[in-house]
């Protein structure tokens, strides 16, 4: 296709070989700058350290957007596999599974400029007598209302439900109490069908955040450094217990009568204060607790740092939204222990007879 066109190669195409770097090549250039700490020039010297051969930073960049836009066609299927195994593995325990779900989002700087914006992270974590056995992750780039994210979500849950509904004791949405956090469930999970059976899931807003309220509150208090320290670690505890939540807001209401609020704080104090009354419908922590449930959305918070702060919030890093959702695909197929299944099927979809075909047509 003219002298500095695009040439097909039958052999490099049945040989899996793209931009000139083997499978095998393609899987290490992926892994590298999917783990944790990864830079370009870090992959590099890694990569040379490993196996001797030099690359640039442009031949790495199109290396991984191919890797992740066809990783990411069987990303899906393998997650659900990895989901439905773990469920079997509680099931054949003669037990049933509890299933959470949760998702948050992280600021990430956007290049050029240098503004920040809200990319978005999910996960789906399968637990057992209150014990988790596994999860998977999700992450998108920014995007408005994160509606793809949502999308992943919402069809992977679906497939999990499908699948192995039967063997699911019960589903948790566990999250903050943040504006698309809230939609999702006002939107999507609070009447959730599934081929026309409505799933029943029970929503948690999570225990650190409600903790957060007190904070604010006693620092509201004209109380003395000790009593403070003595009232939020007394009420923090309290929250956990049966009926704990109705206490807490006596506590509050006699605090403020005995020894008022300061000025200054008074408007963040009435709005924490709102904040626990407005979902405290959410904030059964003892009842949660006794049945399995999960009060805390760590394992979200946690998935925020691994994917995005430990790979892509390192000093001086800038993204692209199309080279930072490669970056977030792979990272979160690595983190979801289903990274070689998953490129194996990425290998199979190009066997061979099937690419060569292609090419004949």
């Amino acid at each position: 296709r003219g002298r500095k066109g695009k040439v097909i190669s039958p052999l490099e195409a049945s040989l899996g070989i793209v931009c000139g770097a083997s499978p095998s090549a393609q899987e290490l250039v992926g892994k590298q700058m999917a783990i944790a700490g990864a830079s370009q020039q870090r992959a590099t010297e890694a990569i040379e350290a490993r196996s001797g051969a030099k690359i640039g930073h442009e031949k790495i960049r199109k290396i991984i957007k191919t890797v992740a836009k066809e990783m990411e066609v069987h990303r899906q299927d393998c997650q659900l596999a990895q989901l439905q195994e773990w469920i079997d593995q509680i099931h054949s325990a003669g037990e049933k599974a509890v299933l959470s779900v949760s998702r948050d989002g992280v600021c990430i700087c956007i290049a050029p400029i240098g503004y920040y914006e809200v990319a978005s992270v999910a996960t789906l974590s399968v637990f057992s007598q209150g014990e988790r056995i596994g999860t998977v992750y999700l992450a998108a780039a920014p995007e408005e209302n994160q509606t793809t994210l949502s999308q992943q979500l919402t069809a992977l849950l679906t497939e999990v439900i499908r699948s192995h509904g039967e063997q699911l004791e019960r589903i948790a949405y566990v999250s903050d109490a943040g504006k698309v956090e809230t939609a999702y469930w006002r939107n999507v999970l609070s009447k959730f069908y599934v081929d026309g059976v409505r799933i029943p899931m029970e929503r948690t807003l999570d225990y650190y955040h409600a903790s957060l309220r007190l904070t604010i509150i006693a620092d509201g208090f004209k109380i003395t450094a000790s009593a403070r320290v003595k009232w939020l670690k007394f009420n923090r505890s309290r929250l956990k217990e049966e009926g704990g939540l109705g206490r807490v807001l006596r506590s509050i209401l006699k605090m403020t009568e005995l020894h008022g609020v300061k000025k200054t704080a008074m408007k963040e104090f009435n709005k924490a204060k709102k904040y626990l009354r407005k979902y405290r419908r959410f904030m059964d922590y003892a009842d949660k607790r006794a049945r399995g449930l999960p009060i805390g959305s760590g394992i979200v918070e946690s998935a925020c740092k691994q994917i995005v702060s430990e790979r892509m919030k390192l000093s001086g890093m800038r993204w692209k939204p199309t080279g930072m959702q490669d970056i977030m695909t792979l990272r979160s197929i690595l983190l979801s222990q289903t990274w070689d299944e998953t490129f194996h099927q990425k290998l199979l979809s190009n066997s061979p007879v099937e690419v060569l075909y292609v090419n004949a047509a």
